[in-house]
């Protein structure tokens, strides 16, 4: 089993939290992903399941296919951006090419999303002469 880089493993509640607060959402069948952008310039990745979903033996099954999904579809990622995926009811019962196509769906409407909010901010911000 490959484990993710420390580099590309997003920790501290403070990040997380504002990940939630602020962060833009992407969602599919099986996942939920939120976004914000970095200035680290890596594209670093966490991932939850809530305990309402499955008991603990379930929830790290979800949390480690989420990682799995991830770490297939990293290179195709945005660089400088930080993510959580959050396990939705399917992830479990989702084939693998089910679940990955999830994943990369719900990372792409959330950069879209994010696009949108920088274009959105461009138009509204007037240009000094």
């Amino acid at each position: 089993m490959q484990r993710l880089p420390r580099r590309e493993r997003l920790r501290g509640r403070e990040r997380i939290g504002q990940l939630f607060e602020t962060g833009l959402r992407g969602t599919a069948a099986s996942v939920a992903a939120r976004l914000l952008a970095n200035s680290d310039g890596q594209t670093r990745v966490a991932v939850a399941a809530g305990r309402k979903l499955a008991k603990a033996v379930q929830r790290n099954r979800m949390k480690r296919r989420l990682r799995a999904a991830f770490r297939v579809q990293k290179d195709n990622l945005p660089k400088g951006c930080d993510l959580i995926l959050l396990a939705k009811a399917g992830v479990l019962e989702a084939k693998w090419p089910d679940l990955k196509q999830d994943v990369a769906k719900a990372i792409t409407r959330a950069t879209r999303a994010a696009q949108a909010e920088i274009q959105a901010t461009a138009k509204t911000t007037p240009e000094k002469p």
